[in-house]
């Protein structure tokens, strides 16, 4: 078991950092790696400092909200809902504050799922990264310090994501046939075009854990957008598929291949929280074939040069 002294300081060395490229990773990584030390105890205490160094990644900011004024009086009803979606920087840390004491937290959050259920991402970071917001909740609450920052990383998720409308990706869509959007047939597509570092792998898991706060249409509609994005025509740098290995699934090459890319995969923040999926969709598994892709994958990505 990870001591409550090392999980703590790896939330909140994450949730002091900020995006190096749109929205931010840290969160999403620091639980990536909590669940991969509780899963992989044998990997022993040194484990989740040295995978941690990953994220430095992205660099560290001061509890930026605090320094504005508590309160922005812009004259109109809504003023902080106002200047987070005008993604007025910096007062919208302050502003974001505001929103969430004049409507709540819950309120917040929930108009940002529909959002994020609604809206496909080419990377799928409008699921995963929501997602893992909500993940880390439980950590942040009752510390007054860890709750401003979360709300800060949050209105810099919102506002890259919902509200730069430069930020947002899309490709245009090869045909494909009537497949229902069902789990397994996103999952198989996903291996079949995972793009830059299996992000159609990492939002189909995000989603699949959260699936209770999704809800079900949150759910079918993130599923249909996988699979709509499975068909894009993406930078050929990232097109490629996923085989099963040829070799049996079992647990044993898999462990090794999985901790090959959590600490010696290509230098990139998501070796660890793809690492982390990999294992889910390895625990949640059905079948022989859904392991071999899983195995294919953890080897793969774990020798891939970086690309952006």
């Amino acid at each position: 078991m990870i001591g409550n002294a090392v999980r703590e300081a790896i939330v909140d060395d994450a949730l002091r950092r900020v995006a190096v490229v749109h929205q931010q990773h840290s969160i999403k990584g620091a639980l990536a790696i909590l669940r991969l030390v509780e899963r992989f105890p044998q990997w022993g205490p040194d484990a989740p400092g040295a995978l941690a160094e990953i994220l430095r990644e992205e660099p560290r900011a001061p509890d930026l909200g605090s320094q504005l004024p508590a309160s922005i009086d812009l004259g109109i009803v809504g003023g902080g809902r106002r200047l987070v979606e005008k993604a007025v920087f910096p007062a919208a840390y302050a502003a974001m504050r505001q929103w969430v004491g004049e409507e709540s937290l819950d309120a917040v959050m929930e108009l940002y799922r529909e959002r994020a259920c609604a809206e496909p991402d080419y990377l799928g970071h409008n699921v995963s990264i929501y997602c893992s917001l909500l993940a880390v909740r439980p950590l942040v609450h009752g510390d007054d310090v860890r709750e401003r920052l979360f709300l800060d990383r949050l209105t810099e998720f919102v506002t890259a994501t919902f509200h730069c409308a430069q930020n947002r990706i899309v490709f245009e869509s090869r045909p494909r046939g009537p497949e229902p959007a069902t789990r397994s047939a996103v999952l198989e597509a996903a291996f079949r075009q995972p793009g830059f570092f299996g992000h159609q792998i990492l939002a189909f898991v995000w989603a699949r854990r959260h699936a209770g706060d999704l809800g079900v249409e949150g759910c079918r509609r993130v599923l249909g957008h996988l699979l709509e994005m499975s068909h894009w025509r993406i930078p050929e740098k990232n097109l490629f598929s996923i085989e099963p290995a040829e070799d049996l699934p079992r647990w044993e090459p898999f462990a090794e291949a999985v901790r090959q890319l959590a600490f010696h995969g290509p230098e990139s923040i998501h070796r660890v929280t793809l690492a982390d999926a990999l294992v889910d969709v390895w625990d949640q598994a059905e079948d022989d074939r859904t392991r071999a892709l899983a195995l294919a994958a953890a080897r793969h990505f774990a020798c891939t040069p970086r690309a952006r």
